[in-house]
């Protein structure tokens, strides 16, 4: 995978850790540890999700990863539990300058016009009009832009083509035991209640999640599973024949 591309997207299913991996990318970039190309801080970064309430459990997540001492004492202490770091404009400012804001996509792509940003990481999977508006606000600094999702509630198959158009280069992680085990550990990630999420773990997660979306929902695939017949009313004694016809039929 090229990991220096200045478009990537982490594809994976439900709780695999994407936002997780996208935060610590963001947070990297802010920093000035990012690990590939880009200008050094003070920068602007954005995260993109979909809705106030999906930016607040974002918000939560950063929180949670971003050392504290990186950042102002106003912004530290802003956070609250329940409203993430407020509803107006959120955003935290680092010592080194940098500043990160929570942006929403629900207003439409004319709400986010007018900017130029360095690092943008949209959350789940946006609508074209939003990915062309973010593209277009990291030109003139010849910014990042990381996408992580599953490819679900959105028609994805745009972005699917990015991928196979070299646009987009594409992290995608299954639901595999190897996915749990975090990099220098021999063991995988517990649950609350030291629920190892091992092979069977995954099996129970395949046994009980619903068969048409677990493809999506647990690794992450492009498309569910198709469930048979298709059309009810189908009869192979009736719309199945073997007679071919010599001339144009009407159907």
């Amino acid at each position: 995978h090229d990991l220096d591309a200045p478009r990537k997207l982490f594809r994976s299913g439900n709780q695999i850790g994407k936002t997780w991996a996208g935060l610590a990318e963001v947070i990297h970039a802010c920093l000035g540890t990012y690990r590939y190309a880009l200008k050094p801080p003070p920068i602007e970064a954005w995260v993109v999700c979909t809705s106030y309430s999906q930016s607040v459990a974002i918000m939560r997540k950063f929180y949670e990863l971003v050392p504290k001492s990186a950042l102002t004492s106003r912004s530290s202490n802003s956070f609250d539990s329940r409203r993430g770091f407020g509803k107006d404009n959120p955003a935290v400012v680092f010592k080194n300058g940098s500043v990160l804001r929570f942006r929403t996509s629900s207003q439409g792509p004319e709400m986010l016009a007018g900017s130029t940003v360095d690092f943008i990481q949209i959350d789940e999977p946006p609508t074209p009009d939003i990915y062309r508006e973010l593209d277009r606000r990291l030109m003139r600094n010849a910014g990042r832009l990381i996408m992580t999702l599953t490819p679900i509630n959105k028609p994805c198959q745009w972005i699917k083509n990015l991928v196979e158009d070299g646009i987009l280069a594409e992290v995608h992680a299954r639901m595999t035991p190897d996915n749990f085990i975090p990099v220098g550990s021999t063991r995988p990630l517990c649950l609350p209640g030291g629920i190892p999420m091992d092979q069977a773990w995954i099996d129970e997660q395949r046994r009980i999640t619903l068969k048409r979306f677990a493809p999506v929902l647990l690794d992450g695939e492009w498309e569910t599973r198709t469930e048979s017949p298709v059309f009810e009313a189908f009869s192979k004694s009736v719309h199945v024949t073997d007679w071919i016809p010599t001339k144009d039929v009407k159907l």
